[in-house]
């Protein structure tokens, strides 16, 4: 009995092995089944479309008009303004007084009062000789004397010409006694010092402007108008405002690694201040597309579009500049398209 039971132990372990082998050779065939299905099938790359990243640099907050003001001659009799105050257009911010331009009028009208009086001799000899001539009776004096009378009148009308040349002379000098400086724009006065000791004037305008600068390789991601995000990098204030100019010429100052620079302004508000420094972003509406995704069949520039798990034949109209194709129309952000095509794919092949 006991051999019975044994033999039917032993048995039972012989069938359980065979059953694990079989088991085991049965993995063995689905494993390299897969593994084949899965070498057979190509594996494809996929690309999301996308714009491409902001442009991003920074410039600096200024007035976006700033004169420099010329004192009038003379000694400053009122300052009506301090530093840092803001004026508007036509207000005075100083008057003069000049004590030269009253010694100068002194002298024109002295001048004035001499040729009004050889004007008047003039026109008492002219008078006197019209009328001799008319009791003059032989031709030969007549001729004469009307030469006379011509000289005496060019002299007349010479001596006119130098009076009235004076007399708006006179009113020149003396609009100059009292000189106002005025505020040639709505702004804020600055007032400095120079090295002789004398004050010097200046004014900036309550508008304000980013001043920045892109290099040559940057420039076409620029244009007039375009939105952009400004920040202050010292408090994180922002705006959205547009590109108001783009220079045509390489800035003189500004130079990069030996590249050309081109100076543009954006205009901001009064949530920032002249000074500060700033963060410019340019978003970018360009969208670019590797150029091993784009396919030539039947004349046609495509790509396959990738919509629930299967390659889609679509049509789209681009550009090629530097390795890349600019995308003009066929696709949208967050398209999903096949990176590396190859002859063996299909419109509708699954791709994973």
């Amino acid at each position: 009995m006991n051999e019975e039971t044994a033999n039917g132990k032993k048995n039972l372990i012989i069938a359980l092995i065979i059953i694990a082998a079989l088991f085991g050779v049965l993995c063995l065939v689905i494993v390299l089944r897969t593994h084949a299905s899965l070498k057979s099938e190509p594996h494809y790359q996929q690309y999301v479309v996308k714009y491409t990243p902001a442009l991003v640099e920074t410039g600096k907050v200024s007035a976006k008009q700033t004169q420099n003001l010329q004192i009038p001659d003379g000694t400053v009799q009122k300052v009506n303004v301090r530093n840092g105050d803001e004026v508007k257009k036509g207000d005075v911010l100083l008057t003069t007084h000049n004590n030269e331009i009253i010694e100068k009028i002194t002298d024109v009208k002295q001048s004035i009062l001499k040729m009004q009086r050889d004007l008047a001799v003039q026109k008492q000899n002219i008078a006197y000789l019209k009328k001799k001539l008319s009791a003059v009776h032989q031709e030969e004096n007549k001729e004469e004397l009307n030469l006379e009378i011509a000289r005496d009148q060019n002299t007349y009308r010479d001596t006119e010409a130098g009076l009235q040349n004076q007399q708006d002379q006179l009113n020149q000098l003396e609009n100059r006694v009292e000189g106002r400086l005025k505020a040639p724009f709505d702004g804020v006065v600055s007032i400095s010092t120079n090295n002789s000791g004398q004050s010097q004037y200046s004014i900036s305008s309550d508008a304000l402007e980013v001043q920045s600068s892109v290099s040559e390789y940057d420039y076409d991601k620029l244009r007039v108008g375009s939105k952009v995000v400004i920040k202050a990098l010292a408090n994180g204030k922002r705006q959205t405002t547009t590109i108001q100019f783009i220079s045509k010429i390489p800035s003189k100052t500004a130079t990069k690694k030996g590249f050309s620079m081109y100076d543009f302004t954006v205009d901001v508000d009064r949530r920032f201040m002249a000074g500060q420094s700033v963060q410019i972003t340019i978003p970018q509406k360009q969208i670019k597309l590797p150029s091993k995704a784009i396919i030539k069949k039947n004349g046609q520039t495509a790509v396959y579009l990738v919509v629930n798990g299967k390659a889609r034949f679509r049509t789209v109209a681009v550009e090629k500049q530097n390795g890349f194709y600019t995308l003009k129309s066929g696709l949208h952000p967050g398209d999903r398209i096949v990176a590396d095509p190859d002859k063996r794919l299909k419109d509708g092949a699954k791709v994973n």
